[in-house]
């Protein structure tokens, strides 16, 4: 099993996994198994490797953003949405001189029109 179907199986499981320096936690804790445990241990190399380097789908999309963001002095937010229909929908959201940054929301709760009220709500600003 390669680090990226590991992660796979952890998301799908519940689990999230992040890099902490050399340390991997997961979360949340009580969802762990012994087995998953060794697993986690057996592939922990792999794992950060696989999580230090960025994913070309996700940096396309963050380049795709601060390219927006650029490209219109005016501009505060830039939206780049992957796939509409795909559950997950990941947004990435650009805040110029702020932040750029990934969230995924399950297809059943996306809503464009939303999502823009509530970032010009949160930063008195529309993409």
């Amino acid at each position: 099993m390669g680090a990226s179907d590991l992660l796979m199986q952890l998301r799908e499981s519940g689990l999230t996994i992040k890099m902490d320096g050399d340390a991997l936690r997961v979360s949340p804790k009580d969802a762990l198994t012994d087995e998953t445990r060794a697993l986690i241990r057996a592939h922990k190399a792999e794992l950060l490797d696989a999580l230090s380097t960025p994913d070309p789908a996700t940096e396309r999309r963050r380049v795709k953003a601060l390219a927006m963001l650029d490209a219109d002095p005016k501009l505060r937010i830039a939206l780049v949405v992957s796939d509409p229909d795909s559950d997950p929908v990941l947004v990435t959201i650009g805040i110029h001189q702020v932040a750029v940054g990934e969230i995924e929301i399950p297809h059943a709760y996306y809503n464009p029109v939303t999502l823009m009220e509530l970032l010009d709500q949160h930063t008195g600003a529309t993409p």
